[in-house]
């Protein structure tokens, strides 16, 4: 897959992600200028969100596991060949 680091730039499609590039843009701006000693951190897509599907993007991503596991079923949303970045909130937070 392909490695992010500090020098990949983001390419947002979304009003959510430019307002995540502009929030990254800002922490590094301040940090080069010594306002403050800021670390960004890159997740991948979170899931299993608690309660019902929403518009968000990634949502569905959720639906996938959680809906089955209710009993209920889902039509895959998605290509099923997709390849995408996935982690829970308990492996986000304990690390």
């Amino acid at each position: 897959g392909d490695v992010i680091s500090d020098s990949t730039r983001a390419a947002p499609h979304t009003t959510y992600g430019m307002t995540k590039a502009c929030g990254e843009l800002l922490l590094s701006d301040y940090s080069r200028r010594g306002f403050l000693d800021g670390r960004g951190v890159r997740l991948p897509t979170v899931i299993v969100r608690p309660g019902k599907p929403n518009a968000a993007t990634t949502s569905c991503f959720s639906s996938v596991i959680r809906e089955p596991l209710s009993g209920t079923a889902i039509a895959l949303p998605i290509d099923g060949n997709l390849k995408h970045a996935l982690t829970s909130y308990t492996a986000a937070v304990d690390g």
